[in-house]
């Protein structure tokens, strides 16, 4: 979950837009996340960068089809 207010924190987004991004919108190469149009409220295009160790810790808990696929298994350790 720190790793969720983190990322907002950084992109400065509606947490809608956040919890829609699909896993694909993470590329590792130039540590960056893009919000697809689809996804936002103006429907444009946005490109956040990220530390290194953020973009990391997003690849080893990214899901299959969206980002914060593996977000709910781990929360249930906390509960």
């Amino acid at each position: 979950l720190r790793l969720f207010v983190r990322v907002k924190m950084l992109s400065g987004c509606r947490t809608k837009d956040l919890c829609q991004l699909p896993t694909t919108a993470l590329n590792p190469a130039d540590n960056t996340l893009t919000f697809p149009p689809a996804t936002t409220k103006t429907k444009d295009e946005r490109t956040v960068h990220l530390p290194p160790d953020l973009t990391a810790d997003l690849q080893a808990h990214a899901g299959r089809a969206y980002l914060w696929g593996k977000l709910f298994v781990d929360i249930a350790q906390y509960r």
